[in-house]
């Protein structure tokens, strides 16, 4: 139980963090773009427009629960010789760390004959 509790307030101050930092401004076009070059030489561009975080307050009214909304576009660009042939997916998600340690201990103990 206290492991649970020791994640939830790890947890709880990551998200503060973020929101002490700042809450996402508004930007009216390009955020960031990111290409790369396949095998085949095509070359393949993404692009985030318009991102947007809002920091809300929390529903459960609980201080330590962080909640956002989120809003903007992505785009995707395919140039090259196999430009026309390209088919895929694309796939946004984001990735939260939150610093965390699992308390281990060792205890060592031996005896000797008297």
């Amino acid at each position: 139980m206290r492991a649970i509790a020791r994640i939830v307030v790890a947890l709880a101050a990551a998200c503060g963090a973020l929101l002490v930092v700042g809450t996402g401004t508004s930007h009216a076009g390009l955020d960031n773009e990111l290409s790369l070059v396949a095998g085949d030489g095509d070359t393949l561009t993404v692009q985030q427009w318009d991102t947007f975080l809002n920091g809300v307050y929390p529903l459960d009214r609980n201080r330590l629960t962080r909640e956002w909304f989120h809003s903007g576009k992505a785009v995707y660009h395919v140039t090259g010789p196999n430009a026309a042939q390209f088919a895929g997916t694309l796939e946004l998600g984001y990735q939260i760390g939150f610093p965390w340690s699992l308390g281990v201990g060792v205890n060592f103990s031996y005896t000797t004959p008297n």
